[in-house]
């Protein structure tokens, strides 16, 4: 059998990511002891990786068993009461937040400033338990904040002044659509102080844009992600869409050489929360399938 096997150069960790895994390596290789807060990246193969070298993981609800070490703060970032417990209980935190959220934190806090005077509301385009998500909304105190999709935003009072914004990794084509429908609720209302940022992460949109020109270019796709990655299930999603002959695979274990039947190219891509080395791993494990 003789195939081609072409790795998607797009896929793999985000820029946000990369940074807060380097930022736990570092104090991890200092002899540090590291508390992630939550799951640094929602893939379980390399949270596994991180806690051979070991690094610890946390949650809110157990800070106060923290005696030592540091906690780090994932790219997700986390609402100002977070860093509040942290300083009360005396712990040291490593602030990993993906930029691209900071400066989002930022924007949400500085819009509730406008809002709270005006009896004005906080809408983000966005999944109401998503870390980040939690971290935005603890931006807005005394606003009220509503997180919506693109079937609950009638629940959306547009009689009043409002600031809209998404969460990074929401699609920007289904964000750009709520803006419209939103501002024409506004509209009809005569209510004219609507604005919306533009937060959708230009790296996981152009990930969208791309990935299925690259499922439709192979004849079989091997799509490795981790099945809590809710980027990982869009993309995988939008695999499909092009390519039925695309697989979900989180491991060497998951490959079945009937899938390569017929085949001549064989694409491997992967989630924002994908490591290279895990897709690197799933290559070779192909090449020696294949080759059996």
């Amino acid at each position: 059998m003789s195939l081609k096997i072409n790795i998607d150069d797009q896929s793999g960790f985000c820029f946000g990511v990369v940074k807060a895994i380097e930022m736990a390596e570092n104090h991890l290789s200092q002899g540090d002891e590291v508390w992630c807060l939550g799951q640094i990246v929602h893939n379980q193969q390399e949270v596994d990786r991180l806690f051979r070298l070991g690094m610890k993981q946390t949650s809110l609800g157990k800070l106060g068993e923290v005696t030592g070490g540091k906690v780090l703060i994932r790219a997700h970032g986390e609402p100002p009461s977070t860093y509040h417990e942290c300083s009360a209980l005396g712990l040291t935190v490593v602030d990993a937040t993906c930029p691209l959220v900071l400066r989002l934190q930022k924007s949400v806090a500085l819009a509730a400033e406008a809002m709270r005077p005006v009896g004005g509301q906080i809408v983000i385009f966005g999944k109401p338990n998503h870390p980040e998500v939690v971290g935005l909304a603890g931006q807005a105190t005394g606003v009220d904040v509503f997180v919506v999709n693109a079937t609950n935003a009638q629940a959306i009072d547009c009689r009043r002044p409002t600031r809209l914004f998404s969460q990074t990794t929401m699609d920007a084509d289904e964000y750009h659509e709520l803006i419209g429908a939103i501002k024409a609720c506004c509209k009809a209302s005569n209510n004219f102080d609507v604005e919306a940022a533009e937060s959708v992460c230009a790296q996981v949109s152009r990930r969208r844009q791309g990935i299925q020109a690259f499922a439709s270019s192979n004849d079989v796709v091997l799509f490795v992600t981790d099945p809590k990655s809710s980027n990982g299930k869009v993309l995988f999603d939008q695999c499909l869409s092009a390519n039925p002959r695309t697989y979900f695979v989180t491991g060497p274990h998951d490959l079945n050489p009937v899938w390569f039947a017929n085949a001549q190219t064989i694409g491997i891509s992967g989630a924002t929360s994908t490591p290279g080395w895990l897709i690197r791993q799933i290559a070779e494990a192909v090449r020696a399938v294949i080759q059996s």
